[in-house]
């Protein structure tokens, strides 16, 4: 999956706000910034990004030429959103 990248977040439903959060992601670790500060790490493990910290994880599918995300809590979806290439 080819997800390496710098990405803005756009929520689409649920619990996330509508503006401020991205997401850099290189190989196989990342981070979720909020207004650039970053706050969270994870790991991509396939199409799937595992915080170290949190009970999260986000599922990414591939859609045009950016990627749909669905974020869990303990496999509960919470939110879902669309990352775009900064």
């Amino acid at each position: 999956m080819a997800v390496t990248g710098t990405y803005r977040v756009e929520r689409e439903s649920g619990l996330l706000p509508p503006w401020g959060i991205g997401k850099r992601i290189q190989g196989d670790r990342g981070v979720t910034t909020v207004f650039g500060v970053p706050v969270a790490s994870f790991t991509r493990v396939g199409d799937t990004l595992i915080y170290d910290w949190l009970p999260v994880r986000d599922r990414l599918t591939k859609d045009g030429d950016g990627w749909r995300g669905e974020a869990l809590l303990d496999d509960i979806p919470f939110c879902t959103f669309r990352l775009r290439r900064d």
